[in-house]
């Protein structure tokens, strides 16, 4: 106690002083409009940066949960998508079909699309985030957090924004472990998109950046900055998702194909979201080829 009445003793002079000049600051800004609305907009001015340096610490604090909502809302509307294009696709007709027939299936298709009835799609997508990958290895992998409790099981397609990823191989409760396309290991079917030649991919176990696509004949004709998509016959991904971009091919001495070089769409060194493909047709599909093949 006698601290405090010593710093008081000492420094009453310039208390007074301090007190005094709010005191004047106070009587200015109360009777004059200039300086009282001066006054408002400087404690305005400053209170405003204040709130947002405030609030830009909060969003950033709130970044993962803001991306993760994001991530699940792009999946809910990549299977809108999936199903809207798995509908349209009936649109493309050969050039024989005559007009009034065209036309009449485009009115039903239209028809079908727009209705109020709940139409479920075929595809899921099931948001995720990588937590641990390899890139530089001959059997790269990536661990995602979703696991069997989000649904994630294994031969599931995986992709990103880009393109495709790879599949599932081992999941646990909660995390799960990816192939990626990147893997000496793995192969993904292919197509052109300029002119649908079906091919197989597969890693060149020498750059994360790119890939080779096989089995396309000779004879057939390859353009650079051509387009290569999912073909749609392998039962881990829809058609025509991006995979990547014809950068060259070469031609092996006595080889009837092909060996094309691509640049794949999906940036693995910085891969953070990814979107597990839940087909719900699969295992319908799986049981019917596997009956077939043990008759």
């Amino acid at each position: 106690m006698q601290a405090i009445i010593d710093f008081f003793t000492q420094k009453y002079a310039f208390l007074l002083f301090m007190a005094l000049e709010i005191l004047c600051i106070n009587l200015i800004v109360q009777n004059n409009s200039y300086q009282r609305a001066s006054a408002l907009n400087s404690t305005n001015a400053i209170s405003g940066n204040l709130l947002e340096k405030t609030n830009g610490v909060k969003h950033y604090f709130h970044l993962k949960e803001t991306n993760d909502s994001l991530v699940q809302e792009n999946a809910r509307l990549m299977a809108q998508l999936a199903m809207v294009h798995n509908q349209l696709f009936g649109l493309e007709e050969p050039d024989f079909c005559e007009d009034s027939e065209l036309a009449l299936k485009k009115t039903v298709l239209l028809d079908t699309l727009f209705s109020r009835r709940q139409q479920k799609p075929m595809y899921y997508f099931i948001g995720a985030q990588v937590i641990n990958k390899s890139t530089l290895k001959l059997n790269n992998t990536i661990t995602i957090n979703k696991g069997i409790k989000d649904g994630v099981h294994p031969e599931m397609g995986v992709i990103s924004k880009q393109g495709v990823v790879g599949v599932v191989k081992d999941v646990s409760e909660n995390f799960s472990l990816i192939i990626p396309i990147i893997h000496k290991s793995l192969r993904v079917g292919t197509k052109l998109q300029s002119n649908g030649l079906i091919g197989s991919l597969r890693w060149d176990l020498k750059n994360p950046a790119y890939a080779v696509v096989d089995d396309i004949p000779k004879h057939e004709h390859i353009s650079v900055g051509d387009t290569v998509l999912t073909s749609g016959y392998s039962s881990f991904f829809p058609p025509n998702v991006m995979i990547g971009v014809v950068e060259g091919w070469v031609l092996a001495e006595g080889s009837n194909f092909y060996q094309i070089k691509i640049k794949l769409a999906t940036d693995f060194s910085r891969l953070d979201y990814v979107y597990v493909i839940d087909d719900k047709r699969r295992p319908e599909q799986k049981v019917l080829e596997y009956k077939a093949k043990n008759e």
